[in-house]
């Protein structure tokens, strides 16, 4: 919730005066936000995801993103949740909507564009 202490960017993390931060309020970071728009005023066709909750946001902002023609690769070692077993289910499910990689994989693949 905005204003609470888990809702605070860490400092090391705070976006420049010109950056866009989007307020996610629930589980995809699509979901009632601008995201969708601003991306592709952008130009932007591909997501890396990284982040919390493998199984839950993690996913369902994959899922959400690839309904919507993004290409989307999630970090397979840039993600988590609370336990290895759900992780990994998540893994699996998210082979069909983009694709898995790792950090080495996409900074490789990063490189050769």
């Amino acid at each position: 919730m905005r204003g609470t202490w888990d809702a605070d960017i860490l400092d090391e993390l705070k976006p420049e005066p010109e950056e866009t931060v989007i307020d996610k309020t629930r589980n995809s970071g699509f979901f009632r936000t601008s995201l969708e728009d601003i991306l592709k005023k952008c130009g932007v066709n591909h997501l890396i995801l990284t982040g919390v909750g493998t199984d839950v946001c993690v996913e369902t902002t994959a899922r959400d993103a690839y309904q919507m023609d993004f290409a989307v690769t999630t970090v397979s070692n840039a993600t988590g949740t609370c336990n290895e077993q759900d992780h990994l289910a998540a893994l699996h499910a998210l082979r069909m909507f983009g694709g898995t990689a790792s950090t080495a994989e996409v900074i490789e693949a990063l490189q050769k564009s």
